[in-house]
């Protein structure tokens, strides 16, 4: 009996798994008329995304300050 369980916990643990890579690559969670929403884009019917804009840091992306 315990075989039976550890086999059923690693299918339901790899099914969870591959539901999860779909939510984290699909933008359409929510399709409610033309509204489309997901974890990184918002679509009404244009496409927004959602999402952190970092601006660069010294030293790091832009330019470097001299010293």
């Amino acid at each position: 009996m315990k075989l039976h369980n550890r086999i059923s916990a690693v299918i339901c643990a790899f099914i969870s798994l591959l539901f999860l890579l779909i939510a984290l690559g699909s933008d359409y969670w929510q399709q409610i008329g033309n509204l489309h929403s997901g974890l990184w884009n918002v679509c009404m019917p244009k496409c927004i995304h959602i999402g952190m804009a970092v601006p660069p840091q010294n030293g790091c992306c832009g330019k470097q300050r001299n010293r």
